[in-house]
């Protein structure tokens, strides 16, 4: 067919609910075979949140979501709630799916605007979680081949 995976989001509402319940927002998808023959096989992956940034994460000057800040001297230190929030959000995200692997978008439409605020701020999130929840996650800068990729390697 010509590509390792499809991602998509929009599906039926209650299809999400099931798959979001069975743990079955991957599968390996056999298309037709009397059309493409019985050796394709499509890695299928159901995006959790469309491909929108998490929740009070969009760090664009679009949108109002506070930056992150990990300076402890600062009045605006914010790390260690904003940490707790999100790792808690990557708990409930995850437990969705099958693997140690967990694909996160950040951006969505007419986003980044100014890319260097959105990095700045990913660059801190990355760090910050990274020091303190590494026992649990490893948070990094991806494409979905890599995505692909490690999903394949396990």
């Amino acid at each position: 067919m010509g590509f390792d995976a499809l991602f998509f989001a929009r599906l039926d509402y209650k299809e999400k609910e099931k798959r979001l319940n069975d743990k079955s927002m991957e599968w390996i998808w056999m298309p037709n075979e009397d059309s493409l023959g019985k050796d394709v096989n499509l890695l299928t992956h159901v995006l959790y949140a469309h491909y929108s940034s998490p929740q009070n994460l969009n760090f664009d000057i679009l949108d109002n979501d506070e930056p992150w800040i990990n300076d402890k001297t600062s009045d605006t230190f914010n790390a260690e709630q904003r940490g707790e929030d999100f790792k808690n959000y990557l708990d409930e995200r995850c437990d969705h799916y099958i693997t140690d692997e967990c694909f996160v978008l950040f951006g969505d439409d007419f986003r980044y605007m100014n890319a260097m605020q959105n990095y700045e701020n990913m660059d801190a999130m990355i760090k910050w979680m990274n020091e303190h929840y590494s026992d649990t996650y490893n948070l990094f800068y991806s494409t979905p081949s890599m995505y692909v990729d490690a999903l394949n390697a396990t």
